[in-house]
């Protein structure tokens, strides 16, 4: 939404632009149109990845189950499972 050389230059020539989402970060952007917009271009199907999301979502059980196989990799020191993090800063 900023003006930069790159929007500057596309406005005069006319294209649509995708603005890649300020409260969405890092890899996540990738949910977002500026990614769904290629994988779909490549054949993807945006709405059955989307339900196959919203069911994980949604099934306690299934997330209930890959949490305890991760921690019980690390008692068994095979750490199969990177754990990282985020926090808003500030």
């Amino acid at each position: 939404s900023k003006d930069n050389p790159l929007t500057i230059w596309g406005k005069k020539k006319g294209f649509d632009f995708l603005e890649v989402p300020t409260d969405v970060g890092g890899r996540f952007s990738v949910l977002t149109p500026i990614g769904l917009l290629p994988a779909a271009l490549l054949g993807v199907n945006i709405r059955d990845f989307q339900e196959g999301a919203l069911r994980a979502h949604q099934d306690t059980e299934a997330i209930a189950k890959s949490a305890a196989m991760s921690l019980k990799s690390f008692e068994n020191k095979k750490n199969i499972t990177v754990f990282w993090f985020y926090c808003a800063a500030g």
